[in-house]
């Protein structure tokens, strides 16, 4: 009898796993190209059979099956798949599925490929999200933007890499898929920069620091990297001194903005050059105004993307550390669901600045690079229209 309990407990263990999916389903890019490639990610609770993703590739043909890169977390049963499908066409829907036969295949999804002409994107940027009721409502609120892309400026599950917090990122994934994604079939791609909060020591640590920024994301193995988003919008994403110092990354920046004939240049990283709540005077701070500041003024950078200090700002366009209308403007500062921080004084470099949960939407267009602060109500509170040469209205 107990022999006999003992089969049928395994025969329904085994059914549930194979009738299972991959716990989470996502994408990114791998490689600086987003409308030609897309790069799937899928996890599974331990070890694959035979881990895939497959995907249509044209009308006419069956879907094309692709074996995945794994990667596990030290520590950890979970495992980590990626495809990265190269030679796409630019603005083109493809339908896909992945997982294995262990844990069974997850639904059919959709994503597009990004176009690689100058028509416009929907683009949501914010960071600091964590797993509060704000951050689901702003997911909504980001949803209804029929976003092409989203931009996470780091702090996102709020684990600290420690490998016991897994339960954080399982249920930021969760919420991600609910409250962003929803029921639509196409999947919204994320390119995420690293935070305090994504390494265990916030400051100045290795990878090995922050196992699952660098496991979860196969965004190229390094936490600064450049994507095209368009033929209107170059992007770079920068590590704010968590495991690289901003000295560092100072020869990147110039490599991939040297040639640029980008309509718009934009940098997403965590730590303000130009903080609202925090002190202006903080390390960081100082250390990317020192070694950032020249080489955005040098390029003559459109837009960039601050976080950390969980407030509401957009900065005067700014160059060597004063207003100047040939500037930089830098928006944040990371307030995607956190608690805001108190704004007790406005700084000389403030347009605005407003303790307030907020998104960004930006969006290229005909006359400008139209950037909209929206609350969690939906309602658009603030906004900019930056042009190719600098000029800025309101």
């Amino acid at each position: 009898m107990i022999s006999l309990f003992r089969s049928l407990i395994f025969l329904v263990l085994l059914s549930s796993v194979a009738g299972a999916q991959p716990r989470h389903l996502y994408l990114t890019w791998e490689f600086k190209e987003t409308s030609t490639t897309q790069t799937i990610v899928f996890q599974t609770l331990n070890r694959a059979t035979d881990p895939r993703v497959e995907i249509y590739l044209d009308k006419e043909s069956p879907p094309r099956r692709f074996p995945s890169k794994t990667v596990s977390i030290k520590g950890l049963g979970r495992r980590v798949h990626w495809v990265t499908v190269t030679s796409l066409k630019p603005a083109t829907i493809y339908r896909f599925r992945a997982g294995d036969s262990r844990y069974g295949m997850s639904a059919w999804k959709s994503f597009r490929t990004l176009p690689d002409d100058d028509r416009p994107l929907n683009i949501i940027a914010g960071g600091d999200m964590y797993r509060h009721p704000e951050t689901k409502q702003l997911l909504q609120v980001g949803r209804l933007q029929e976003p092409d892309v989203a931009l996470v400026g780091g702090d996102i599950a709020y684990a600290d890499g420690n490998t016991r917090r897994l339960k954080f990122w399982d249920d930021w994934f969760d919420n991600w898929n609910t409250h962003l994604n929803g029921n639509r079939d196409r999947l919204v791609p994320m390119i995420l920069a690293i935070g305090n909060h994504e390494v265990s020591g916030a400051f100045g640590k290795s990878r090995s620091d922050a196992p699952f920024y660098f496991g979860f994301f196969p965004q190229g193995g390094e936490p600064y990297f450049y994507r095209k988003l368009g033929s209107e919008i170059d992007l770079i994403v920068l590590d704010s001194g968590h495991v690289t110092s901003h000295e560092a990354q100072v020869p990147f920046i110039h490599k991939s903005l040297e040639n640029s004939k980008a309509r718009f240049r934009l940098a997403l990283y965590h730590v303000p050059l130009y903080p609202t709540h925090r002190s202006f005077h903080g390390k960081y701070s100082r250390l990317g105004r020192r070694h950032w500041v020249p080489a955005f003024d040098h390029h003559r950078l459109h837009v960039a993307l601050e976080n950390h200090d969980h407030t509401f700002k957009r900065s005067h366009p700014l160059k060597g550390n004063k207003k100047d209308p040939g500037g930089t403007v830098y928006l944040g500062d990371g307030c995607w669901g956190r608690t805001p921080r108190s704004v007790t004084v406005k700084r000389w470099y403030h347009a605005k600045a407003a303790a307030k949960e907020h998104i960004w939407l930006l969006q290229n267009q005909p006359d400008g690079l139209l950037c909209r602060a929206i609350d969690r109500g939906g309602e658009v509170f603030d906004k900019i229209v930056i042009t190719s040469n600098r000029g800025e209205r309101t």
